[in-house]
């Protein structure tokens, strides 16, 4: 939760547009973002089910193989995140089924579901799989969730500054 209340309050367009797409894209989301909260729930993750107990080369390798999909994960996020914002920054920009249905792909499907499918996976193919296609649905609900709440707050910055009001 901490990155929307960042988001509404601090990321608007015009000051995420100053930090460039790159820096974006690979600091503020890949690495702040989806490494550090993947890994926190791959440590977590293991505490509850007992394999930190239990390390041995299978875990090392499978932590490589989550930071790799994190990584892609983030850079895929932080792409859709921009193009999403640069959208929501528009002076013309409507809140329409369109921006409702990117909405809940990044910060429902991809950025909770699939970052928590590939966090408790244990990469059996069919394991790895139908845990992404549980979280990602979990996580498309948990997103309709985010929409209704925040909705007002998107309408406030769709139509240019923080208190609903347009700049000229």
């Amino acid at each position: 939760m901490f990155y929307l209340n960042k988001f509404y309050s601090e990321y608007k367009w015009e000051d995420i547009k100053e930090k460039g797409i790159f820096k974006y894209i690979l600091v503020d989301v890949t690495l702040y973002k989806i490494i550090v909260q993947g890994m926190i729930l791959c440590i977590l993750n293991g505490i509850f089910t007992g394999a930190i107990s239990n390390v041995n080369q299978f875990y090392f390798r499978d932590i490589f193989i989550k930071l790799l999909l994190f990584s892609l994960l983030g850079v895929t996020i932080g792409y859709l995140e921009w193009n999403f914002l640069k959208q929501l920054g528009k002076k013309d920009s409507k809140l329409d089924f369109n921006m409702f249905l990117r909405f809940i792909v990044i910060y429902g499907v991809l950025n909770w579901g699939v970052l928590l499918g590939i966090a408790v996976s244990n990469y059996f193919l069919k394991d790895f799989i139908m845990k992404l296609i549980i979280w990602g649905m979990v996580g498309m609900v948990y997103g309709i969730i985010l929409w209704w709440i925040h909705y007002d707050k998107f309408k406030k910055l769709s139509n240019g500054t923080r208190d609903g009001t347009r700049d000229s």
